[in-house]
């Protein structure tokens, strides 16, 4: 029969770690949600953004009336960059939304200059 060790009185003492450690680990965490926040936050303005667009094309698809830019614009968080460029071999202006997280996110929303009718909607995640 075996006998069991004996387990000694007294634990043996794990080397401390020194004390810069500690706060060396709270300033990782403390990066790490900041930079969750950020993404977080890009994510969340980046799908509204792009749900009020894709809501705003899929609303004036086979309606006679078609979406104005105008009327949709205030449902849109941000501001955005506004430029002109050819889009299908049609001159449009161009609204943007980018943010930034851990990667960039890019709304871009065609417009016609002349009726200011949304022609088409842009995303890079």
């Amino acid at each position: 029969m075996r006998r069991k060790k004996k387990k000694p009185a007294e634990p043996e003492a794990k080397p401390v770690r020194p004390i810069w450690y500690r706060y060396l680990l709270w300033g990782l965490m403390v990066c790490f949600t900041v930079g969750a926040l950020f993404e977080l936050r890009a994510q969340y303005y980046y799908k509204h953004n792009l749900r009020v667009a894709q809501e705003a094309l899929d609303r004036g698809e086979g309606n006679p009336k078609k979406v104005l830019y105008d009327e949709i614009k205030n449902r849109f968080w941000g501001a955005p960059v506004e430029t002109t460029g050819m889009s299908d071999f049609v001159q449009n202006v161009i609204y943007t939304w980018s943010w930034r997280g851990l990667r960039k996110y890019v709304v871009r929303v065609y417009v016609s200059p002349k009726d200011g009718q949304v022609r088409k909607v842009e995303s890079e995640p």
